[in-house]
């Protein structure tokens, strides 16, 4: 099956709104086969069209741990401490208001308040915490949106993106040609996955600590 085959796809009739398996049931590894059934046709096309699904889900994956990575420099740098995720972000930063609004109010001025509450911590209320996370939850989707940015020319240089687009056609020619081979699997799923366990693990860590 010639790399041509996705082209092929997606230059049938029937408007960008078409189901993708429709147009894999039309392309002519499927259509020109007279030994296979229809239910049969159908079930490798779909079985393809999940593939091209998952394929294209890898760019929000991707995004994703962009963004996770760059909160864990911003936390490295700033609070020396991982900070995989706004969960564990929201608390250290909502802290370090609370800290520097404390030192603030001291009437003897701030120099004071710093050697007092350095001795004394004081730590952000749950609401300030909860205002913090949502805060930064909404700045995550913004950076999220536009992490292409940085994640797509490091990955064409490391050669991410070819390696990934070649899986992908091996992939779809073994949904079309039926074979019983495993799934194409993003792997890039997982490991934002990693990135949300790891957080979800740090809130909690500090709020049973």
């Amino acid at each position: 099956m010639e790399e041509g085959l996705l082209e092929h796809v997606f230059a049938l009739p029937g408007g960008p709104g078409r189901p993708i398996a429709d147009r894999f049931a039309e392309a002519p590894p499927l259509r020109e086969d007279a030994a296979l059934r229809e239910d049969e046709t159908r079930k490798r096309a779909e079985r393809a069209a999940a593939t091209i699904k998952s394929y294209t889900g890898t760019r929000s994956a991707v995004a994703e741990m962009t963004t996770a990575l760059l909160t864990i420099c911003f936390g490295a740098w700033l609070f020396h401490r991982l900070t995989p995720g706004m969960l564990s972000l929201a608390p250290a930063l909502a802290d370090t208001y609370a800290l520097d609004a404390a030192i603030g109010n001291v009437p003897l001025g701030r120099g004071l308040g710093g050697l007092w509450y350095g001795a004394f911590p004081v730590g952000a209320s749950p609401l300030a915490i909860i205002t913090v996370a949502l805060m930064l939850i909404v700045t995550a989707a913004v950076v999220t949106a536009f992490a292409g940015i940085l994640a797509d020319p490091v990955q064409t240089r490391l050669g991410v993106h070819q390696a990934r687009l070649r899986r992908l056609i091996t992939a779809v020619e073994r949904d079309m040609t039926g074979s019983d081979s495993a799934p194409f699997a993003a792997r890039e799923h997982l490991y934002a996955r990693v990135f949300d366990i790891a957080d979800i693990a740090g809130g909690l860590f500090r709020l049973f600590r």
